[in-house]
């Protein structure tokens, strides 16, 4: 079931992308409440149109998209922020969820993936407070903590003492049990609880 509909404010420095993530969500029903060029216009336009949703690229000019979501979000904590970028860089991720994001999208990405992030950002639990973990094993804990440090799956089966198709199980289980869709999901849920250090 599509989103229901949502004020966007698009902000990435590449006009093209711009214009073509705009129609591709205005097709979809969503208002388009502006469109950035760099960081500080975001934070303007974030600030004059209180959308819902902003989808934000990291790398812009005059301000870049953490310290834009960081702004953005220290002046309205309700808006949620899809950062976009051009590589699954884990780097990059946690240092944007630390900015506040809710979630991020791979530029490549299509348009179901969008229409799923967004979803996902905006029907998510909120990032201050995360799903209950009272009903994972201690083997799961340990798991989640091992994925906030951003260990392959070879790694955490050598910590763990198990195998590694052990391990892409206990994954998917978590995936269900958490609500989450996929590993990098995980990643952020591990991160937000500070089990990264």
């Amino acid at each position: 079931m599509p989103p229901p509909p949502l004020r966007i404010l698009i902000a990435d420095d590449h006009p093209l992308f711009r214009i073509g993530l705009r129609d591709l969500l205005t097709a979809d029903g969503h208002d388009i409440v502006g469109l950035a060029a760099d960081g500080m216009e975001a934070v303007r336009l974030a600030a004059e149109t209180a959308p819902h949703l902003v989808l934000m690229d990291l790398t812009m000019p005059v301000m870049d998209g953490f310290e834009a979501t960081t702004r953005i979000l220290a002046r309205n904590p309700s808006i949620r922020v899809v950062v976009l970028t051009v590589s699954e860089d884990q780097e990059a991720i946690l240092k944007s969820i630390k900015a506040g994001a809710a979630g991020y999208l791979l530029k490549g990405a299509g348009p179901p993936e969008l229409r799923a992030a967004i979803t996902q950002a905006c029907t998510g639990e909120p990032l201050t407070a995360p799903p209950a973990t009272h009903d994972l094993t201690d083997r799961e804990h340990e798991l989640l903590r091992l994925l906030a440090r951003r260990l392959d799956t070879t790694t955490i089966a050598e910590h763990l003492l198990v195998s590694p198709k052990t391990v892409r199980n206990t994954i998917t289980r978590l995936q269900t049990k958490l609500g989450v869709p996929d590993r990098a999901a995980l990643i952020r849920y591990g991160v937000r609880r500070g089990w990264d250090e």
